[in-house]
């Protein structure tokens, strides 16, 4: 994995990481599943300034809508794994949204934008720092799957953040929910969408 320091240095590294399917087709049945899609990401560089992430957008960064089908990006915090099992991530969720695969161009100019915007900590994006990662994923039968990974945090970060994905990706005539990570909790769902009371009402479901 490479690491290098050049001119204009973020505040916060951040990570790109491969989810491989060739991984996961080599997957030995009885073998805990968790542990198996920890081997299938594999980190591939780590950027610690903006001049470093560009130099080499073309060779390890190219858009994520090129990949083949099974396989993804993660983009997350320096020492942060795109795993719910992570310490960072264990107790916090995420807001999803899925797009047909004749959108590549868009979905590449959002993905790119989702990732400038954590690494140069654009206020619009990450302003309250709620968000440890973002994935995108190519799947044959969803199409595009975005995910904005977030810390736990209060209602207002979270929704703030569902708003953002909604906004960025056009969905807003969709309800979208946020998703905890752990399947064992049940005590904490947050919804943001549209509904009879109005565009960009703000539900909580306890």
């Amino acid at each position: 994995m490479a690491v290098t320091s050049l001119g204009n240095r973020l505040s916060t590294s951040w990570t790109l990481w491969f989810d491989n399917p060739q991984s996961r087709r080599s997957w030995k049945a009885g073998a805990a599943k968790s542990n198996q899609w920890a081997e299938a990401v594999t980190p591939v560089a780590t950027f610690r300034s903006t001049d470093h992430f560009w130099s080499m957008y073309d060779c390890v960064c190219r858009p994520a809508t090129e990949l083949p089908v099974g396989s993804g990006y993660s983009f997350f915090a320096y020492g942060v794994r795109p795993l719910w099992e992570d310490p960072v991530n264990r107790r916090g969720g995420m807001w999803y949204s899925t797009s047909d695969l004749s959108r590549s161009a868009e979905m590449d100019r959002i993905w790119l934008a989702i990732v400038i915007g954590l690494m140069a900590g654009v206020p619009e994006i990450n302003g309250n720092g709620t968000i440890v990662g973002a994935n995108l994923m190519v799947r044959s039968k969803q199409g595009y799957r975005l995910q904005l990974w977030c810390r736990d945090g209060p209602d207002d970060a979270l929704l703030a953040v569902g708003r953002l994905l909604r906004t960025m990706t056009g969905r807003g005539g969709y309800q979208m929910r946020y998703k905890l990570h752990d399947p064992r909790r049940a005590d904490r769902r947050l919804t943001v969408g549209d509904t009879c009371d109005g565009p960009g009402h703000l539900e909580r479901v306890w």
